[in-house]
C-alpha cells in the first residue's frame, strides 16, 4: 500500500493438504521458483518462470504482477541494499 514503510507478507491459501493435483503442484513450484529468481534479481529467469505459471493458469494475477515488476525493475534497476520489497509510488 502506498505510504506504508513496513512490508507485510501476504499468503494465499490454495487448497487443503493433499487436495492439489500434479499439475497444480507444478504450477505452485514454478511460482516459488519465480520468486527465488525475483529475489535474486534474475529478472529474465523470474519472468520465464512466471510465464510458465501463466501457461498453466492464465488468470494468475500474482504471476502477471511479478512479470510487470520484473520488466520495470530490469529497466530501472534496484539499489545494492534492495530488500526485495516493491514500493508503490501511486495508489
Amino acid at each position: 500500500v502506498k505510504g506504508k514503510n513496513i512490508p507485510v507478507r501476504i499468503f494465499e491459501l490454495v487448497a487443503e493438504k493433499g487436495d492439489l493435483n500434479r499439475n497444480e503442484i507444478e504450477i505452485y513450484r514454478l511460482f516459488g521458483e519465480g520468486l527465488e529468481y525475483y529475489r535474486a534479481r534474475q529478472w529474465k529467469r523470474a519472468e520465464n518462470a512466471f510465464g510458465k505459471v501463466l501457461a498453466g493458469k492464465p488468470d494468475d494475477g500474482p504471476s502477471k504482477t511479478y512479470i510487470a515488476r520484473c520488466r520495470t525493475l530490469s529497466g530501472t534497476g534496484v539499489p545494492d541494499d534492495w530488500d526485495c520489497v516493491y514500493k508503490f509510488k501511486t495508489k
